[in-house]
């Protein structure tokens, strides 16, 4: 018979906690308000199973919290033997399962915290395209290969994470994801990698309609087409949004017609590129340096008094679309930067606080790493990588919620308080070991049965009493 311990989990982590330890509790409190076995992952249970997918699932979910109390060696497996009394082969099995649909787990519980949130205008939000490094080790890595890293100004192994975040004015979540791996120019080294390198690489087969299939697809396509279907989806997920925010690479006329053709009016706000791109004015072609300076000495600058900087602001032809620059310097003699908008109404002033918002998702990049492991992922299965990214992506987002309903001012003041509950935790149940091999040795003294003994002193106890509280706890895990 299949074990049905998912009702338990949460009890038993909250049981242990009183009413005024409100961090962990809300971060409980969303997953139980998620309804995490309502989603229809890709897997069915088998009669002959020991645990239930989605018990594995939502202990997997959970993981980051014990995350915060214990070092991250062994932690994940560990979790799952003291949550499920599984094994580290259930959660081997489970991870590397091509037929998971993590997209629509991950989507699935955005939507609900989103709802959660409560938000009066959603039109006001925003989403945020951009990638970032995810560094790996392993030359036997699944579909592994160097990137180049414009952060450390050199190529790197690992892979190229594309994100989909999506920000209001309080808080961000990240919708969507995918991971990507770069070719090389040079054909004795595919991928940057040596052909003996390239054939040691972990590889399996999947069916081809297999969710962790279509990943594997994904790996190997352009990041501003996979970026588009991304958009595309969290608009059928219903996702309310104006402005897709997103760095100079994702910046061109494909993309410009793509989110024009969107429905509800979306406008595109990009950081252009001082390049060789070409701008149509008065049918006349520019650069963007030519530009700038042309209107600089015809004095098209003002001076915007909120921002103390230098503005200009044109609408120009991009590819056959008509869109606006705003052009900006902080002193007379600095550098001009720009941005880029299919909005035509818009003010240098809005647009600059508007693409101020994208540093949102590189917020999120540091603490998701900081907090939640988003590197940590050390299995050759791409598919276990696509899963490790998930419960992060989940975990960040949750806290991210939790943030905004409890009023913490950061992540790092809410992540170190749940830290302190889980720590404490941690060390109660290791008192109660100690205490129960005591009461053992004062049992056999006393030649009384140990659980008459225990009865006795939980009756004559402090019902407020944190030793209760462990008591009750820890007699909840064993039975």
């Amino acid at each position: 018979m299949l074990r049905n311990k998912s009702t338990k989990l949460f009890s038993e982590i909250a049981g242990f906690f009183t009413s005024d330890e409100k961090a962990i509790l809300k971060i409980l409190e969303l997953y139980q308000t998620m309804g995490i076995s309502s989603f229809h992952i890709g897997i069915k249970d088998h009669k002959q199973g020991s645990f239930r997918k989605m018990d594995i699932l939502l202990a997997l979910m959970l993981s980051p919290l014990a995350a915060t109390g214990q070092s991250k060696n062994n932690l994940i497996t560990g979790w799952i033997k003291q949550t499920l009394d599984a094994e580290k082969d259930v959660l081997y099995r489970f991870v590397n399962d091509c037929r998971l649909r993590w997209r629509t787990i991950v989507y699935g519980i955005n939507c609900k915290l989103i709802d959660c949130m409560q938000i009066e205008n959603p039109s006001n939000a925003c989403l945020i395209l951009d990638d970032t490094d995810i560094k790996k080790t392993g030359f036997a890595m699944e579909l592994v290969s160097r990137v180049w890293s414009h952060v450390e100004g050199k190529s790197i192994l690992g892979f190229k994470g594309l994100f989909l975040g999506w920000c209001d004015e309080k808080s961000s979540l990240i919708l969507d994801f995918s991971m990507h791996r770069e070719g090389s120019k040079n054909e004795k080294t595919p991928f940057g990698l040596k052909p003996k390198q390239l054939k040691n690489q972990f590889h399996k087969d999947r069916p081809a309609s297999s969710a962790g299939a279509k990943r594997v697809a994904e790996a190997d396509q352009k990041k501003t087409d996979v970026g588009m279907r991304m958009i595309s989806q969290a608009i059928s997920r219903g996702i309310s949004f104006g402005y897709i925010l997103m760095d100079s690479w994702f910046v061109n006329g494909k993309m410009i017609r793509f989110i024009l053709s969107l429905p509800g009016g979306k406008h595109l706000l990009g950081m252009g590129k001082m390049n060789g791109t070409k701008y149509l004015l008065h049918d006349q072609e520019f650069t963007a340096k030519e530009l700038c300076d042309r209107l600089a000495r015809k004095k098209k600058g003002k001076r915007n008094r909120a921002l103390h900087m230098v503005c200009i602001q044109v609408n120009v032809f991009l590819q056959e679309e008509l869109v606006c620059l705003f052009f900006y310097r902080n002193t007379g003699k600095g550098p001009w930067h720009f941005l880029i908008s299919t909005d035509l109404d818009l003010t240098p002033l809005k647009a600059y606080r508007l693409y101020a918002k994208r540093w949102n998702i590189e917020v999120f990049f540091k603490e998701s790493r900081q907090f939640f492991g988003l590197n940590d992922c050390h299995s050759r299965d791409f598919d276990a990588l696509i899963a490790h990214t998930s419960v992060s992506v989940v975990a960040y987002n949750m806290f991210s919620t939790a943030k905004r309903l409890n009023c913490y001012e950061t992540m790092g003041d809410l992540f170190r308080e749940v830290a302190i509950q889980m720590t404490e935790l941690t060390l109660s149940e290791r008192i109660w070991a100690v205490i129960q091999d005591l009461l053992n040795f004062v049992a056999d003294l006393l030649e009384i049965d140990f659980s008459s003994l225990l009865q006795k002193l939980m009756q004559n106890g402090d019902q407020e009493s944190k030793l209760l509280r462990i008591v009750n706890y820890s007699a909840a895990r064993a039975a």
